[in-house]
C-alpha cells in the first residue's frame, strides 16, 4: 500500500486509483480527505510513475479541486496514455463453459436424475452428437456448433432397439447476445436446425439459471404433445414422480 512507501523510494511506482463508476460517495470522500497519500505515491518515484485509473469515472465522481482528479488530468495531458485491449473472449459457436452454464446444469440435474433412465441431460454437446442422423448438408450448412445443455428422452419401439432422442436444447444467454448481429445470426441458425429436427429450443437468461421452478415449468410446457414423449410425461409432475 501507499503507506508502506513513506521514507523510501522506488525506480518505478505504479499507483491504481481503484475507482469505478460504481464507487460510493463514502469511498470518494475518504480519498479526497487523504491528500498525503497521493503526495507520497507521486514523490516516491525516482524514474517512472504509472497511474492506472478509469478517467471517465474519476471525472464523474470527483470535484474540480480533487487531488485524484488533478493527478488524473495531469497524467492524461502530460504523460503517455495507454488504453489496454479488452481481454474478454466471446465464443459464439461453442459454449463458453461459464459459471452460469454450470449453475444451470446443477439446477436441473436433480429433476432428471430422479427419473432414472427415462432421460439423459448433457452439457456442451456438438450438433452432430445432439442430432443423430443429421443430414450432411445440414451439418455443413449449420457448422460445428454446440448446445449448452440438451435433454434426451428414452424412446422404445417395437421395430428397433430403445434409443435416446434429443427433445430439448437449452441455451444460456448472456450479454454477448445483446446488440450483436453475429450472435443474433448464430442464434437464428440454432433455432432453424432445432425446427428442422423437432427439437424445442429454450433460452434462459443468465439471471434465471438458478430458478428451478421457472426452468422446469418451461420445460414441461414446451414438451407437452411432443412425439415419443407423452407416455413418459404423463407419469411426471413438476417436483417428482406421481
Amino acid at each position: 500500500t501507499i503507506h508502506t512507501l513513506q521514507g523510501s523510494e522506488k525506480s518505478v511506482i505504479i499507483m491504481s486509483a481503484a475507482l469505478s463508476i460504481k464507487t460510493g460517495k463514502k469511498t470518494m470522500d475518504w480519498i479526497n480527505n487523504n491528500h498525503e497519500l497521493i503526495n507520497v505515491a507521486v514523490t516516491r518515484a525516482k524514474e517512472k510513475f504509472i497511474f492506472v485509473g478509469d478517467k471517465e469515472a474519476i471525472d464523474k465522481l470527483s470535484g474540480e479541486q480533487s487531488d485524484i482528479k488533478i493527478l488524473s488530468d495531469y497524467v492524461h495531458s502530460k504523460g503517455e496514455v495507454v488504453v489496454p485491449k479488452s481481454e474478454a473472449v466471446i465464443v459464439y459457436d461453442f459454449s463458453n463453459d461459464s459459471k452460469n452454464e454450470k449453475d444451470f446444469f446443477e439446477t436441473v440435474q436433480p429433476y432428471f436424475n430422479r427419473r432414472g433412465s427415462k432421460f439423459k441431460v448433457e452439457r456442451n454437446v456438438p450438433l452432430k452428437q445432439a442430432i443423430k442422423g443429421i443430414k450432411k448438408e445440414d451439418l455443413f450448412l449449420f457448422g460445428r456448433k454446440e448446445f449448452d445443455v440438451i435433454v434426451k428422452v428414452l424412446v422404445r419401439s417395437r421395430l428397433r432397439r430403445a434409443f435416446y432422442r434429443t427433445i430439448v436444447a437449452f441455451e444460456i444467454d448472456g450479454g454477448e447476445h445483446i446488440g450483436s448481429q453475429k450472435a443474433a445470426s448464430l442464434d437464428r441458425q440454432k433455432e432453424e436446425v432445432c425446427r428442422l429436427y423437432g427439437i424445442k429450443l429454450i433460452r434462459i437468461p443468465n439471471s434465471a439459471v438458478k430458478d428451478y421452478v421457472a426452468i422446469i415449468s418451461l420445460f414441461e410446457t414446451a414438451t407437452r404433445g411432443l412425439k415419443d414423449f407423452d407416455k413418459v410425461y404423463s407419469q411426471m409432475s413438476l417436483f417428482g414422480e406421481d
